[in-house]
């Protein structure tokens, strides 16, 4: 597999790296995807090296084919940000000058319909990210009690996940829902057709079964349990001066990390680097339409910054 035959925009690129490379050193990619924000790194300062990591092997294999120019600046391993506390030490790898997570799935995984994350064709329900995982969205949907997939639904800002809820119940009680479409078809015929109407945007209408989707990812991935659990232990491993970079792509996402962060500044070793979270310009929207939810936030390690304040 070469790394030209896969492609990705990083989002928020520019305002990442200069945010993020302001020293030389080892920055750890936690979610390297196709290398992408990486290679950009890499270019920004020669006194640069990279380790990443993927939890989908698939992801892993192009990012190491498109670093691969890089040589020893670049290394690539398959597992998860959140055991990095354990996959780094293991490499020799015991500090870091900046840390990076971008946590947008992949446009890869979206693209294809075979894993199940979107529902613009006929997938299985799947959305595992570790494919060695045995726990799908399918045996979420048609296993979990109903008030536990409500939870997860309200979680991330579903306001109609007990219609959901109710017609998903129903609906596995006649036959086994297997496909996206199937899912998506239940959520369609159950949600006010005015729902999701975004006044002002250009993009119009979303379609119904977006946040559900993106609910059952999560679940799917303990993505919120890998954001606290990679973050916390990571910030272990920060040098003073080095950085902690992190882009999210929804509000309950960039709520946990901005209280993860505020936790963090609060123990007098870190400041903010960003107020207010970064978010896209009108012309990289435009250009990328899937940074339209994309905000960056950025804090620093600094061991003095509790006796700065006085």
């Amino acid at each position: 597999m070469s790394g030209g035959e896969f492609s990705h925009i990083p989002v928020l690129a520019g305002e990442t790296v200069s945010m993020l490379a302001v020293r030389d050193g080892v920055y750890f990619d936690g979610t390297i995807g196709m290398g992408g924000h990486s290679r950009l790194l890499l270019e920004a300062r020669p006194g640069i090296k990279i380790v990443g990591t993927d939890i989908d092997p698939e992801m892993a294999t192009i990012a190491t084919a498109n670093l691969a120019s890089y040589g020893d600046r670049a290394k690539v391993l398959c597992g998860s940000y959140a055991e990095a506390y354990r996959l780094l030490p293991e490499k020799g790898i015991n500090s870091l000058a900046g840390v990076l997570l971008d946590l947008g799935v992949s446009s890869l995984h979206y693209d294809k319909i075979s894993r199940g994350f979107a529902f613009k064709g006929e997938g299985p329900l799947d959305m595992r990210l570790d494919l060695s995982s045995r726990f799908t969205a399918e045996e979420l949907v048609n296993d979990w009690p109903g008030n536990q997939i409500e939870k997860i639904l309200r979680m991330c800002g579903e306001n109609n996940s007990r219609r959901i809820v109710k017609a998903i119940e129903k609906a596995r009680k006649s036959e086994r829902i297997k496909t996206t479409t199937q899912l998506a078809g239940i959520i369609e015929k159950t949600v006010p057709s005015f729902y999701g109407r975004r006044t002002g945007s250009s993009t119009g209408r979303v379609h119904p079964a977006t946040k559900t989707f993106m609910a059952l990812r999560i679940a799917v991935n303990s993505e919120f349990e890998n954001v606290e659990k990679g973050i916390k232990t990571l910030a272990g491993l920060v040098e003073e001066g080095g950085r902690i970079a992190v882009i999210t792509f929804h509000s309950a996402e960039d709520r946990l990390v901005k209280n993860l962060f505020s936790s963090l500044v609060g123990t007098g070793t870190w400041k903010k680097i960003t107020g207010k979270a970064v978010l896209p310009t009108e012309e990289e929207i435009k250009l990328n339409p899937r940074a339209r939810s994309a905000q960056l936030r950025v804090i620093e390690k600094n061991n003095r910054g509790i006796y700065e304040q006085f």
